[in-house]
Formats: C-alpha cells, sequence, structure tokens
C-alpha cells in the first residue's frame, strides 16, 4: 500500500474518504484517519470472467459514517470471490468487521 500522505497530494485539500474503483477489487479500511473504499465490480468481481461480484454503500450522517461492500450473491458454476466488509465509525472511533460469507 502507498503511504497515506502520497495519495494525499492528489488532492487539493486533505480528505477524511477516498472513493475510488476501476481496480476489480473491493477494498474498505480506515487508515491513518482515512477512509478508503473501493466497490471492487458488480460483474467482473477480480478481474474473472462474467459473474456476480460487489458493491459499495457509503451512509455520512454528522458524527457517523457507515460504509459496506456488499455480496452480490453466487453465479451457477462461478463463486463470488467477493468478502463482504464493514465499518462503522462514531465520533472518530472505528469499528471494522468482515462478514462471513
Amino acid at each position: 500500500s502507498r503511504p497515506m500522505s502520497e495519495i494525499q497530494r492528489a488532492f487539493p485539500a486533505p480528505v477524511d474518504v477516498m472513493v475510488a474503483g476501476h481496480t476489480h477489487r473491493e477494498r474498505l479500511e480506515h487508515r491513518e484517519g482515512v477512509v478508503l473504499l473501493n466497490s471492487g465490480s458488480i460483474t467482473f468481481p477480480h478481474n474473472k470472467e462474467l459473474r456476480l461480484g460487489t458493491v459499495g454503500l457509503l451512509e455520512l450522517t454528522p458524527g457517523e459514517l457507515h460504509a459496506e461492500i456488499i455480496v452480490l450473491g453466487q453465479t451457477t458454476d462461478r463463486p463470488n470471490p467477493g468478502r463482504a466488509m464493514t465499518l462503522d465509525i462514531q465520533d472518530t472511533q472505528p469499528r471494522q468487521r468482515q462478514k462471513e460469507s
């Protein structure tokens, strides 16, 4: 992983949340005070052939953040390689867990 200071340089001011995509790999983490969310891919997870993948959910309210990676299910004969994850932050205290599939 690239250092957060290097990633932050891509923005005109420091950010608390970074939402990215196009990698086809889901990611959800809280690192150095920044939430990183990459939803993965709906239909080409982990760059595999056509199959169900993952989506991301981000909910922001004053003093709270809730983020999830949601596995969309299974495609017949093509297992979904995605991992469900969730992150909840209340008043800057993170609580992260991976969901069992």
